[in-house]
């Protein structure tokens, strides 16, 4: 009786798990675009932080 309790709860569990990735629906396209998204971003931030660590160079440098 604990085996079926058991099989059946894990098959439940399944389940659920199968309807919400189901109905998430993830476009693999949107997240591509997000990712690209966010690897410009980190470029823009990184050639901020190099500008700065030039121009604090520059002037510890005067």
């Amino acid at each position: 009786a604990t085996a079926t309790l058991a099989s059946g709860t894990e098959a439940y569990r399944g389940g659920l798990a199968n309807q919400r990735e189901q109905f998430s629906g993830v476009s693999l396209d949107e997240e591509a675009i997000k990712i690209m998204n966010f690897q410009n971003a980190y470029q823009a931030a990184a050639r901020i932080v190099s500008i700065i660590d030039e121009l604090y160079n520059v002037l510890l440098n005067m």
